[in-house]
């Protein structure tokens, strides 16, 4: 019976995902009854821990020759790539609004299910953990649609701003307005709060979020938001759980894909796995990471030859030790997240520390020379720069751009060259913002977005 409302489910949410929040499916066949029901749903990591992926298309992290967009048979990642006004034209397929929403009604059929269960004692951890992942994975998924499908958050503007649409009960006839950036972002600190209190410490496999996750996404969020001081003490409560790095002097760089897998818990600074979706882009042998960074690694830097394969300079480096593409939270990002906060707030011992920390265990054993930049633009330069670097086809870097070019020290304006005729997206570009599937525009009676 378990095996059968499931597979029920998973079939009624692919077909949702056209004219996603508009689909019905039928709440008497998908409602779970029971804890380990909902486990199942939560746990089912091909649909829950897949992370939109069209910010790293149109960023700056790699470029590919024409004759790759070519052979693309998605019109969907060209036009992405090339920072069109049109990203569908006339197609449905929209994996980076439908798989985030997927993963929100998920998240909204446990909680509700969860509120007619009421726990025995020996059932009462496991019904907290089911509620704080759930919660955690609607964070999740609502914080990605705002990367893509919302502007960059200013205190100033927010309020002003159009957020996303924040679909908080699992039936589908209820309209979602998109209503403020302002709301979008304090829906996501709720849930994520309450989560903290409801996860434990660790899970038995690192698809399952637990406190250090939920500490590293408050942390992640508050960043993106330039909350600096909020954002490092989350950074601080994801390392006080867990801070463990992985020394990158004991990886095999012969092996084709280096990395611990981190999915068999094999790589300690994993926090919570998740991956790209997996575009056609990500897998054509013509994809290329931007030369300035590559060369940006010096030659006792281990993740020259741990990131990039020898020849093809290919990206190989991703933390899920296989050809996906992780995008999930670790204790390096964390490290990174509280130097620049530290550096950004004055404190640049601190911000020292935290970098060096990181930095030691990326370069061959004994040649490293600690950073002692202590002017304060120069050593915020450099932990971006790191940033970059470290975090390379993460997902997070689209978020980046979208922060940094409020600031002109660091606004930066990305070129395309297809061919004859030289494009460029300037900074605060409208087109940072993506349009949302016009099947929903019609469907939902939610406002477009201007490219």
């Amino acid at each position: 019976m378990k095996k059968r409302y499931l597979a029920m489910l998973m079939a009624l949410v692919n077909l949702g995902c056209q004219d996603y929040l508009q689909q019905k499916p039928d709440k008497a066949l998908v409602v779970p009854t029971s804890l380990a029901d909902m486990n199942d749903l939560l746990n089912n990591s091909a649909y829950m821990n897949d992370v939109p992926a069209l910010g790293v298309l149109g960023g700056d992290e790699y470029y590919m020759p024409q004759s790759g967009l070519d052979a693309l048979t998605n019109q969907i990642e060209r036009n992405t790539y090339f920072w069109a006004k049109d990203l569908y034209e006339g197609t449905t397929f929209a994996p980076d609004w439908t798989t985030p929403y997927r993963q929100v009604f998920y998240a909204n059929v446990v909680l509700e299910g969860l509120e007619k269960i009421t726990p025995q004692q020996t059932q009462r951890a496991e019904w907290d953990r089911l509620k704080g992942s759930a919660l955690f994975f609607r964070a999740w998924a609502f914080y990605h649609l705002a990367q893509g499908f919302a502007a960059a958050y200013d205190q100033a503007t927010a309020e002003k701003l159009l957020g996303i649409p924040l679909k908080l009960q699992a039936d589908i006839n209820t309209k979602a307005p998109r209503g403020t950036l302002q709301q979008t972002y304090e829906r996501i600190n709720q849930d994520l709060a309450l989560a903290t209190r409801l996860l434990p410490v660790k899970t038995a496999v690192p698809t399952q979020p637990a406190k250090p996750a939920a500490y590293g996404l408050l942390a992640r969020v508050h960043h993106s938001m330039e909350a600096y001081p909020v954002a490092a003490l989350y950074a601080d409560s994801a390392l006080a759980l867990k801070d463990q790095l992985l020394d990158y002097g004991t990886v095999d760089s012969t092996l084709a894909r280096p990395m611990p897998r981190s999915i068999l818990n094999a790589n300690p600074e994993v926090l919570f796995q998740a991956t790209l979706v997996k575009y056609g882009f990500f897998s054509s042998s013509l994809i290329y990471p931007d030369t300035v960074l590559a060369r940006s690694f010096e030659a006792n830097d281990l993740r020259r030859s741990l990131f990039f394969q020898k020849g093809t300079g290919r990206f190989i480096g991703t933390y899920t030790g296989t050809a996906a593409l992780f995008a999930g939270l670790a204790t390096d990002e964390m490290l990174l997240i509280r130097s620049e906060c530290a550096a950004r707030l004055g404190q640049e011992s601190k911000a020292l520390g935290d970098l060096n920390k990181l930095l030691v265990t990326r370069y061959k054993k004994g040649t490293y020379k600690p950073v002692t930049e202590t002017r304060p633009l120069q050593l915020l330069e450099l932990i971006l720069l790191e940033r970059r670097k470290q975090l390379f086809s993460r997902g997070v870097r689209w978020t980046d751009l979208r922060r940094l070019n409020k600031d002109p020290r660091f606004a930066k304006t990305l070129y395309r060259k297809p061919s004859a005729e030289l494009l460029e997206l300037s900074a605060n570009d409208s087109r940072y913002v993506l349009s949302i599937p016009e099947n929903e525009i019609l469907g939902g009676g939610i406002e477009q977005n201007v490219r």
